[in-house]
């Protein structure tokens, strides 16, 4: 399984979030960092509490939003 930087650095590679300009109070990239071990990644369509707790009671420990 690919660690946390490993997932981190290829979707910011894939996104190219470094060539786009944030807008202002937005933070994209990597929000929350663990140990950097990855065993279950999960993807929501909008980031917010209840995909954050539903989450957090799969076992998830890599969110795409």
């Amino acid at each position: 399984m690919p660690t946390l930087s490993d997932l981190v650095a290829y979707c910011d590679k894939r996104t190219r979030r470094a060539a786009f300009k944030d807008a202002p109070g937005a933070f994209n990239g990597l929000q929350v960092a663990n140990d950097g071990r990855v065993t279950k990644i999960c993807a929501a369509v909008d980031a917010g509490v209840v995909p954050f707790r539903q989450a957090v009671a799969a076992g998830v420990d890599f969110l795409i939003v």
